[in-house]
């Protein structure tokens, strides 16, 4: 069965008559698409969105036809999980292949392609932001999608809501992979590449992640004993990676540690640290299998998801064993993170006696530093920010790129577009973690016995010294790594 048919010749593929299964996948699998649309911001493209290779030629791949010293264009290789055959269009695999060297270069973590009659439009997602890149008419994008779907082993004749597939790609001798997703929705259809490789390799420790140097080191000599530490952030907002790097910040070299999480959670795996699994579809929870992992006497107990009090309970009884507790759990912030924990109802009196910190955080962007400005805070943005006059110097934001007067006057003759080569105009590259870390006082205790009103216990931790998100946003803000308007919009967005 033909796959793609066009008027030119050279343009088939033929589909493959067995399709293979995914383990792991089923029907209970997140719509990443939706969720990229629903949680991410999106931005409109400037000058710098142009696309960076041109289709001049493309190199031999692994479905082209041609002799390689005849072609030129992004060394891209699609590397599917099973050969798919026939020869493709040269143009089609070009422009396939210009994409995805766009979206790397760029270190997107995402691609996404939306088809719809009025077209296909690309979108990447750089920095946790979707930005606007290429858009094609609606026959282009029809083999742009339909090829790409061919490739991941998405059966493009089932029209049904969602399916998933893969597939591995090689650039500049670089290797990255792509789970692939495809969704079908009323007047059109989203295909979602989510990419790993190289440059989306996680930070292992908190002060890798961001947290400034004072507080992590007060908070890794807080580790060193015996105690019960939250982890958490909101929803798909980095809390794994929160969790992960709280309990990488723990020497697991000469301690023993272990990880309880549920065994369809897929998460990616911590350096030096076993994991138990329980199986939370057959309605299991942390509790059955804690009894287990504490009786094979390890130093270090972390548990990716409390999810009931029944589990809290048995975590509290640990620190009195000489073991550090690790927990996660979503919550907007640190206070409300203790809030979600009494609310399942543990042993209320325990758990206040036993708690001793928690780690919160959130995701922002850095500023590009080829190209941010530094200017001074207005007067009414900082009275509506609570900060008094004269506390900060400067603020930074993106700004036009750092060239000679000769270069940038020659540009603007030229009307070439002035644009930041290490950022692309965007003024952003790369992310930090933005950190609120609550230490459990004697006065936070007796409050959490009388009140579980968020905003009363956030009162009582601050006047004991606790610095909120946007302190400490403020802070990064002042120093150049981000921008005011970009911590106001993250803390804003949850």
């Amino acid at each position: 069965m033909l796959l793609l048919q066009q008027t030119r010749s050279n343009c088939h593929i033929i589909y493959p008559p067995q399709w293979p299964t995914h383990p792991g996948r089923d029907n209970k699998t997140d719509l990443a698409i939706n969720k990229l649309i629903d949680l991410q911001e999106t931005q409109r493209p400037g000058s710098h969105a142009r696309s960076q290779f041109s289709i001049k030629g493309v190199p031999l791949g692994i479905f082209t036809k041609g002799k390689q010293s005849e072609l030129t264009g992004p060394p891209v290789q699609f590397i599917p999980i099973k050969p798919i055959g026939q020869p493709m269009d040269l143009e089609l695999y070009a422009q396939m292949q210009i994409l995805m060297a766009n979206a790397i270069n760029a270190k997107a973590g995402a691609m996404l392609l939306t088809l719809s009659g009025q077209g296909l439009r690309v979108q990447l997602q750089i920095d946790g932001v979707l930005h606007d890149r290429e858009v094609f008419d609606p026959n282009a994008g029809t083999l742009l999608i339909n090829a790409f779907k061919m490739l991941s082993w998405i059966d493009y004749t089932k029209r049904i809501a969602q399916q998933h597939g893969s597939l591995k790609v090689k650039f500049k001798s670089e290797k990255y992979s792509c789970e692939v997703a495809n969704q079908l929705t009323q007047g059109q259809e989203r295909l979602l590449f989510k990419i790993s490789g190289k440059y989306t390799t996680p930070p292992e420790r908190l002060d890798e992640a961001g947290m400034n140097p004072y507080t992590f080191t007060r908070l890794k000599e807080f580790m060193f004993d015996p105690v019960f530490v939250i982890a958490s952030a909101p929803p798909k907002s980095g809390l794994t990676t929160t969790f992960n790097c709280t309990v990488g910040s723990v020497d697991r070299y000469l301690r023993n540690a272990v990880v309880i999480e549920d065994v369809s959670s897929n998460e990616p795996p911590i350096a030096n640290v076993s994991v138990t699994t329980y199986d939370a579809k057959a309605g299991q929870s942390p509790k059955d299998v804690l009894p287990g992992v504490v009786r094979t006497y390890p130093d270090v107990i972390t548990v990716r998801n409390m999810t009931d009090g029944a589990t809290v309970d048995i975590l509290c009884a640990q620190p009195a064993q000489d073991r550090i507790v690790i927990g996660g759990i979503a919550a907007k912030d640190a206070v409300e993170a203790l809030v979600r924990v009494l609310a399942m109802e543990p042993d209320t009196d325990k758990f206040i006696a036993t708690i001793g910190a928690v780690v919160n955080s959130r995701i922002v962007r850095k500023l590009c530093s080829e190209c941010k400005d530094a200017y001074p805070p207005e007067p009414q943005l900082m009275q509506q920010l609570g900060i008094p006059r004269g506390r900060v110097a400067s603020f930074y934001r993106p700004g036009p790129p750092k060239l000679p007067a000769e270069i940038r006057q020659r540009m603007i003759d030229q009307q070439v577009p002035i644009v930041c080569n290490a950022c692309g105009g965007i003024g952003y590259r790369g992310r930090t973690g933005l950190y609120e870390v609550l230490m459990v006082t004697d006065e936070l205790r007796k409050a959490m016995k009388k009140t579980t009103k968020v905003d009363e216990l956030r009162k009582v931790a601050q006047k004991a010294g606790f610095r909120p998100f946007l302190e400490e946003g403020v802070m990064l803000a002042a120093r150049g790594i981000t921008s005011i308007q970009e911590v106001i919009r993250v803390l804003k967005s949850s």
